[in-house]
C-alpha cells in the first residue's frame, strides 16, 4: 500500500491508576462494553508487585497468537505500572525506546512479570515478560519479552526537523474509504476489526490489483 490514513479514537485514562479484581477475564468483559477495545484490554490488566494477568480475547488474535502489537502493549502496561509503584516516584517519565521480541504463541489468560533494571536520576530500564499457556492445561510459557527505557526530558543542541512521511497531499480520513474491502473480508486478519484504517491511496489488501 502506497499511503494510508489510520484513525485511533481511544478515550483517555488515567496513567497513574492501579487496579485490582478477581478475574481479568471478568474485568475485561464488563469494561469492553463501555470504552475502546485497546483501552478497555489495558484497564482489566489487574495485579501489583510486578507481577500482573490480563485476560486477551479472541478479537486481538492472528492466527495461532496474539497480535503482536497487543503484546508489546501488555509488557508496556506492566513496566508503566512497575515503574509507578515506586514509593519514590510521584510521575512517570517518557518512553525512550522498547526492544520486544516475539518468543512464542501468546493469548487467553496471560501473566506479565515487570522487574526494574536500573533505575538512576535520568534514566529507569524496565524489562517484562509476558506468558502464556500454548494449551489448555499446559504450564505458561514465556511468549513475549521486552527491555524498556523511560527517561526524563534533557536541553539539547540538536534540533532535527523531520520530513513529512509523504511529498504529496491526503485526502482526510472522512474522504477515504475502508482500508479493507468488505468483499474480502474472509482474509481480513481477526485483530485488524479493533482499528478504523482508511485507504487514502493504491488499492485494498486482497484486491488482487496488479500494484498496491
Amino acid at each position: 500500500i502506497e499511503s494510508t490514513c489510520l484513525c485511533i479514537n481511544l478515550p483517555d485514562r488515567p496513567s497513574n491508576t492501579l487496579e485490582s479484581c478477581a478475574s481479568p477475564a471478568d474485568k475485561a468483559a464488563s469494561t469492553m462494553s463501555r470504552a475502546a477495545p485497546f483501552v478497555a484490554l489495558m484497564d482489566s490488566v489487574v495485579g501489583g508487585a510486578g507481577k500482573y494477568a490480563a485476560g486477551i480475547s479472541a478479537g486481538w488474535m492472528q492466527g495461532r497468537t496474539t497480535f503482536g502489537g497487543c503484546s508489546a502493549a501488555l509488557c508496556l502496561e506492566g513496566a508503566r505500572r512497575r515503574l509507578l509503584e515506586d514509593a519514590a516516584r510521584d510521575a512517570l517519565p517518557t518512553l525512550r525506546s522498547a526492544q520486544v521480541s516475539f518468543v512464542g504463541a501468546a493469548g487467553g489468560e496471560v501473566e506479565i512479570v515487570a522487574s526494574i533494571v536500573r533505575q538512576g536520576k535520568a534514566m529507569s530500564f524496565v524489562r517484562a515478560d509476558l506468558y502464556s499457556s500454548p494449551k489448555p492445561d499446559a504450564p505458561r510459557q514465556l511468549a513475549t519479552t521486552a527491555l524498556f527505557a523511560f527517561g526524563a526530558a534533557r536541553e539539547s543542541a540538536l534540533d532535527a526537523d523531520y520530513a513529512p512521511a509523504v511529498d504529496t497531499e491526503l485526502p482526510s480520513p472522512d474522504q477515504c474509504g475502508p482500508f479493507f474491502d468488505p468483499a474480502n473480508s474472509e482474509f481480513r486478519p481477526q485483530f485488524t476489526h479493533n482499528f478504523d484504517a482508511r485507504l487514502a491511496q493504491g488499492f485494498p489488501p486482497f484486491s488482487g490489483a496488479a500494484s498496491s
